[in-house]
């Protein structure tokens, strides 16, 4: 892998920074999930929004569109998994310490509870990290149709390091 691609990693200050200017602007939501979607292009296929995001807590939601179903008509259940990433992702590496550095390291389970179909909304509480020494935790995203239900449960863990200097 040369330089060039290598991408810059963004900490969780300038996430939160870019969130606070953009969210209550027209259009900031959609400019700011566009934002994670070119940092993170696999995750960007969703197309999915921003809706709150803080230190611990994150809200997005993703429309059903055609590449993201499965051969029964629903939203596959490793699309749901990818929106369990994202949704964990920001709530947690937003929340670290500004010497630490996080990264996914397992998605232990995603549970298909229901057929997932319409808008899906993907919701992650999380304790932070509140020290930059190596540990791991285990955070859980839940997925609602428009219903309310519970569609889909994604547990995953993320390991937490202090950043190299």
């Amino acid at each position: 892998m040369t330089k060039k691609h290598i991408k810059k990693v963004v900490s969780a200050s300038v996430l939160m920074s870019s969130w606070k200017k953009l969210k209550d602007r027209t259009g900031g939501k959609l400019l700011f999930s566009m934002y994670i979607g070119v940092k993170s292009p696999y995750t960007g296929t969703l197309l999915a929004r921003v809706e709150e995001l803080e230190p611990g807590y994150c809200k997005v939601r993703m429309r059903h569109r055609f590449w993201l179903g499965n051969p029964f008509g629903t939203i596959h259940a490793f699309a749901l998994g990818n929106l369990g990433e994202m949704v964990s992702g920001l709530a947690f590496l937003t929340g670290l310490p500004a010497d630490a550095t996080g990264a996914l390291v397992e998605c232990d389970k995603i549970k298909y509870l229901a057929w997932s179909h319409g808008t899906m909304t993907a919701i992650c509480k999380c304790d932070l990290a509140e020290t930059s020494a190596e540990a791991f935790y285990i955070l859980t995203a839940e997925i609602y149709n428009e219903e309310g239900k519970l569609c889909a449960v994604v547990k995953l863990t993320w390991l937490v390091k202090p950043k190299k200097k």
